[in-house]
């Protein structure tokens, strides 16, 4: 099934038909998966569902309420192990960041802070490890919503946005010790999508969803994308015209000598920078 034919609003308001139809193909896999959300991963599971559905998965999820990922992995991980989940997915974003540092912290107390952010996470990678032992996926963090100190948000160590940079550098650096570790680049993810149509104050408010329907969409976009890599089930073919494609104009009228290609204009330009 084709789901790009589908506009977002589409996807959501057809998902139960669309999910009884691709429950009907033959030759699914069988997959569960627990997520631990620090938000509320209804829309999050449901888009996410379909996307499996439709990559040849059958999927079933297990979620925790609201904000308990912690409690859920470390305190009360024996629900989790009984589900006996294929993969753990642990969704935060930064407003689950329990303590910034001030904004009168030094470069000698910031990795303090950092530690002990870092810390919780760690203790419940341990936990789903020992009490579970299946692939974890753990997101890393968009930047935050606002800078607090403007242009010094990125520099100063009481800066927010300082503060989640190396929280992230802490997660990559994990996730590259640990194969059963993943870490799912949420930081650019929000990015493309843009700081301004990521956050909806109004539904973190209402409903403890912290994305906008596109910024979810884009995040069980990654998830269905990275499952599939881990399974050996992702595809990736690219097939493309050549003649004002590849290079400006076609080269059966115009002739080799004449195609734009190269560093000589700017339309050149583009179509080596395309190749490249």
């Amino acid at each position: 099934m084709n789901l790009s034919t589908y506009t977002l609003d589409q996807l959501l308001m057809k998902r139960r038909g669309l999910r009884r139809q691709l429950l009907t193909q033959e030759g699914l896999k069988d997959l569960r998966i627990a997520v631990l959300g620090g938000t509320t991963t209804n829309e999050l599971v449901d888009l996410w569902e379909v996307l499996l559905l439709n990559s040849g998965f059958r999927p079933t999820f297990y979620q925790s309420e609201y904000g308990r990922y912690y409690e859920d992995a470390v305190l009360e991980p024996r629900e989790i192990a009984a589900f006996k989940p294929d993969i753990v997915y642990i969704h935060t974003c930064t407003l689950n960041i329990q303590q910034f540092p001030p904004v009168s912290c030094t470069e000698d107390d910031l990795p303090s802070f950092v530690a002990a952010e870092l810390n919780r996470f760690r203790a419940i990678w341990r936990s789903l490890d020992s009490n579970v032992g299946c692939q974890v996926i753990q997101n890393n963090f968009e930047m935050p919503a606002y800078a607090t100190l403007g242009n010094l948000d990125a520099v100063s160590p009481g800066g927010t946005t300082r503060f989640v940079q190396e929280l992230n550098r802490g997660i990559a650096a994990a996730a590259s010790a640990s194969p059963k570790l993943l870490m799912q680049d949420l930081h650019s993810i929000a990015g493309r999508i843009g700081m301004n149509h990521w956050f909806d104050p109004e539904r973190w408010f209402s409903y403890k969803v912290a994305n906008t329907v596109e910024g979810t969409f884009a995040v069980a976009t990654s998830l269905n994308a990275l499952v599939g890599a881990m399974y050996g089930c992702s595809r990736k073919v690219l097939v493309l015209d050549l003649d004002n494609t590849l290079w400006g104009g076609v080269i059966g009228d115009d002739g080799v000598d004449k195609i734009h290609i190269g560093k000589e204009t700017a339309i050149a330009e583009a179509y080596t920078a395309f190749q490249e």
